[in-house]
């Protein structure tokens, strides 16, 4: 989405950063590195991050599937070569069930907190767009926030709901995980 090609461009961009392990869906990892490269292109992305485009790398990857879809082996090799996460997609399909869209934004969260712990432990970084626009308009000042206070979102629709959902699963005790969250979560305090 429009959140992640810059997100994307960013981490690239940084001449601190070695490798972005991008979790992408699609048939074959061509197919799946060509959609990210389209999504940059649209957003006018492409020509400040093709330069640096080595530093990427795909893994076919689906928010709606355990472990992103990803095999059992293939999954800890994945954690154990990650040193940080960032997490900031969802499923923003307005007509699906609320049932339908909580296995998608939820699971998600599960999974990214099992890979931060799998292995060795890794900072989270939760982006919820929705939260951060929601709070600027409400004359908050959005982007990262020392503490941030539970959120209960005006959305009152099956997108509005799995997304407070999923913005607040990482409350419970398992989100100990050191990290940032930009949206309505959990404090980020690192332990």
């Amino acid at each position: 989405g429009v959140l992640g090609a810059y997100v994307l461009r960013d981490i690239i961009l940084n001449k601190h950063v070695s490798e972005v392990i991008c979790l992408v869906r699609g048939t074959t990892e061509n197919e799946a590195h060509d959609r990210v490269v389209r999504n940059l292109n649209l957003h006018g992305l492409w020509s400040e991050a093709k330069p640096f485009i080595f530093k990427m790398r795909v893994v076919l990857g689906d928010l709606r599937c355990r472990n992103f879809g990803i095999p059992e082996e293939a999954f800890q090799i994945l954690a154990s070569m990650t040193d940080s996460i960032i997490h900031a997609a969802a499923s923003m399909d307005f007509s699906m069930s609320l049932d339908s869209l909580l296995q998608v934004n939820v699971r998600s969260v599960c999974d990214v907190l099992q890979l931060a712990t799998t292995h060795h432990r890794k900072p989270v970084h939760f982006i919820s767009s929705t939260a951060v626009v929601e709070g600027v308009c409400r004359g908050g000042h959005g982007g990262m926030m020392p503490h941030i206070q539970p959120y209960i979102p005006d959305r009152h629709d099956s997108y509005g709901g799995s997304l407070h959902s999923g913005d607040t699963y990482p409350t419970s005790s398992v989100a100990s995980i050191a990290g940032t969250s930009v949206g309505p979560s959990f404090d980020n305090t690192p332990s």
